[in-house]
């Protein structure tokens, strides 16, 4: 779908709407996003303001959030400390989501906003409710509680790390797709998840949610996936959920002049894959694609960008001769060069479309490192358009080889989704 459309599904009937857009800034997908839909709603002379966390890393080098707008998003370390006491994935304790509710509604309240965009940004939607705003949120398909899908258990649960000691992970991740154990477990964990939005939605006169996926939606859901995922998965009648197609930001240009950079390497004509790892990359992970190079001697390149993570490491010194380095890289330029044969990423949706929907598409090797990033690749190796390493598998060798494998792919899509 094209921006245009977007930008008016999001309106309405509001034709001189002020729209505040904000996203999860701890994340380049969320922000990049929420970038895409200000910028676009901007082009058309709609109103809009950016707000968000300046503690967080991509509020300013993505988000570019507005002076005066800054708003406590979450204390990251109180959550993920929660997260690690009550197995919750860094979700909030009800005190310190009523805070961040409450710092949003006098956010909020500072201008009369008639919408309020958020990707990733429940307690900013939660206060735009309460007040009477009304909501859009981004958010992919597996966010949705509409979503059917017999999931896998993932990878780097406590339970599957034990069947893997023993042998047993693919057994037990198979058969528990099979019998839908995963999605009982899940749905268990998702009442769990829900119980302090549900107290704070209460507290301020709202209406209760079943799951934690309910209480990331807004009023309007708008599903940046492609058509094929929603349309098999999405099994909802309500005019709530609407699938626009892959929303995706990107850098204008690179930031990395001289002989080292992806745009050099590019210039050359060599052959090469294209890598990105978003925010979600891991200092292993990052070693594990230099030695990976280091053994190949078949003049195949990396293109690798960091998204400024880990800066100042030690482990940026041992890049070998044929990785080519960017915090960030106009990934449509790279993926769309001559000489791009495929691409290696996390398995998120923004990463993952971006490598499809670039013609010609190419092949890729997801590395998930959790468990939506998991599912996600799981779905698109299943549709044929790439293979999904594991975590207990990766080394040097194995990357390698999959390589050579991946390489040997031809993965078709109709680049009209493109957004």
């Amino acid at each position: 779908m094209a921006a245009k459309a977007i930008c008016n599904l999001i309106i309405g009937d509001i034709r001189e709407a002020h729209v505040l857009v904000t996203g999860y800034t701890g994340s380049i997908a969320h922000s990049g996003r929420a970038l895409y839909v200000a910028e676009a709603l901007s082009s058309l002379g709609v109103r809009v303001t950016k707000a968000g966390d300046f503690n967080q890393p991509y509020s300013k080098s993505i988000l570019n959030i507005d002076p005066g707008w800054d708003a406590p998003y979450l204390d990251q370390g109180h959550v993920n400390a929660y997260a690690q006491r009550h197995c919750s994935w860094g979700f909030y304790d009800k005190n310190t989501l009523m805070s961040h509710v409450m710092a949003w509604r006098k956010l909020i309240k500072k201008e009369p906003f008639d919408i309020v965009v958020g990707d990733f940004a429940i307690p900013a939607i939660i206060a735009a409710e309460s007040l009477g705003i009304r909501t859009v949120t981004i958010q992919n398909a597996l966010w949705t509680s509409a979503f059917r899908y017999r999931l896998m258990p993932p990878e780097d649960h406590v339970i599957q790390r034990t069947f893997a000691k023993l042998g047993l992970a693919a057994f037990t991740r198979k058969l528990s797709s099979r019998f839908g154990a995963t999605n009982i477990i899940y749905a268990i964990y998702q009442r769990h998840w829900s119980r302090p939005y549900n107290s704070v939605r209460r507290s301020l006169g709202l209406k209760t949610r079943n799951t934690y996926y309910a209480h990331t939606e807004g009023q309007l859901a708008i599903i940046p996936d492609l058509p094929q995922i929603w349309g098999r998965y999405g099994e909802s009648s309500s005019k709530k959920y609407i699938a626009v197609g892959p929303i995706i930001w990107e850098p204008k240009k690179s930031d990395q002049p001289g002989s080292s950079s992806i745009q050099a390497m590019i210039e050359s004509g060599r052959p090469f894959i294209y890598a990105t790892l978003g925010s979600s990359g891991t200092r292993e992970t990052f070693d594990l694609l230099f030695e990976a190079f280091r053994q190949r001697h078949d003049g195949l390149a990396l293109a690798l960008t960091t998204g400024e993570q880990f800066t100042g490491w030690e482990g940026w010194n041992r890049k070998p001769e044929n990785v080519f380095m960017d915090s960030y890289f106009p990934g449509r330029l790279a993926l769309g060069a001559q000489g791009c044969v495929g691409a290696i990423n996390h398995g998120g949706s923004g990463s993952a479309y971006q490598a499809l929907l670039t013609p010609p598409a190419k092949p890729m090797i997801m590395i998930p490192t959790h468990a939506e990033q998991q599912w996600n690749a799981e779905i698109l190796e299943g549709m044929g358009f790439g293979l999904v390493m594991k975590k207990n598998k990766l080394s040097p060798r194995c990357l390698n080889d999959a390589i050579d494998h991946v390489l040997t792919l031809r993965p078709t899509i109709n680049p009209s989704a493109w957004v």
